[in-house]
């Protein structure tokens, strides 16, 4: 849906409003059954690694969790590849520092926080090249839109 994709300007709940910063990522909300159905995304539904990594962060979002993910993918002079997911609910043995494998479940999807109604419950995933100058702890939202410290990658181009 218009709103959802990577550099998006609106948002697509809420009657399209505009956002005051683009979208660092993209959401997924539906699937689409092998007989043509649309379905919402269940909660409870498992969000895997993508492939092997370090989980880096852990923290609070505006709807639920987000889980910041450092890979060894590719090269790419004094930056690493950062997966997040945003609006999870991390699972118990989560830790900073814990090696993940690909597919190991880092969290649950959840519905949204009691203070944000308006959202929809979706998964938000966002990549991007972080200079490995970044203490894990400045990891946010606002730092994946500072292009002096973050490249954001469009989740649709392949780079796994």
């Amino acid at each position: 849906m218009p709103g959802m994709g990577f550099q998006d300007d609106r948002f697509w709940w809420g009657g399209q409003r505009k956002r005051s910063t683009l979208h660092e990522g993209i959401d997924f909300y539906q699937y689409r059954t092998r007989s043509g159905n649309m379905r919402s995304l269940p909660a409870n539904l498992c969000i895997p690694s993508l492939q092997d990594g370090e989980v880096v962060r852990i923290h609070e979002d505006f709807l639920g969790s987000s889980v910041y993910v450092r890979h060894a993918t590719g090269s790419r002079a004094e930056t690493s590849l950062h997966v997040v997911f945003g609006h999870i609910k991390p699972v118990n043995l989560l830790s900073l520092g814990r090696r993940v494998l690909a597919g190991e479940v880092l969290g649950f999807l959840e519905p949204p926080v009691i203070n944000n109604r308006s959202a929809p419950m979706h998964l938000h995933m966002s990549l991007a090249w972080i200079k490995d100058t970044v203490l894990p702890d400045r990891l946010s939202w606002d730092l994946l839109r500072d292009t002096e410290f973050a490249t954001l990658i469009d989740p649709d181009a392949s780079i796994f």
